[in-house]
């Protein structure tokens, strides 16, 4: 367990990446069981082999439920596929809530080189998923603010 000044210490990204999965993931239905994961770890675990192995299907499971996430899965796969990473040190945090996590992940590749990356990661119906693509929900008209 961390202590509470180091639960304090976190990068403004990680935090930004956490809000932005927030606002941008909406509640649906009951999840699909085959995407997310069934914890925070598994779905970091999960990205890697799926990263590894340029597995864009198992990737874009793991975007949350209705978001769209095939440009971004694509690019991280072409950025990151097939590098052999492997976990160096991964530091979880919630620091808004228990439905809302950020990674913070130094991966080792094979050739020697290190990845860091701060993933934002969001509970839906139970399962995590990484914050990826974005949700197509209808936007909002303004309100209007005419004089009376």
């Amino acid at each position: 367990m961390r202590s509470r000044a180091t639960r304090r210490l976190g990068l403004a990204a990680a935090t930004a990446a956490a809000l932005v999965g927030v606002l941008v993931t909406a509640c649906t239905g009951d999840a699909d069981p085959k995407t997310g994961a069934g914890s925070e770890r598994a779905a970091v675990d999960t990205y890697l082999t799926a990263l590894n192995a340029r597995d864009a299907t198992v990737l874009s499971g793991l975007a949350p439920p209705g978001n769209d996430a095939q440009a971004e899965v694509a690019e991280r796969i072409g950025r990151l596929g097939g590098r052999e990473l492997t976990i160096g040190q991964l530091d979880l945090k919630h620091e808004f809530g228990p439905d809302v996590a950020s990674a913070h992940l130094t991966a080792r590749a094979q050739d020697g080189t290190t990845h860091n990356e701060i993933l934002g990661l969001t509970r839906t119906d139970g399962r995590w998923y990484i914050t990826m693509g974005q949700h197509p929900a209808p936007r909002k008209t303004p309100a209007e603010t005419k004089r009376p």
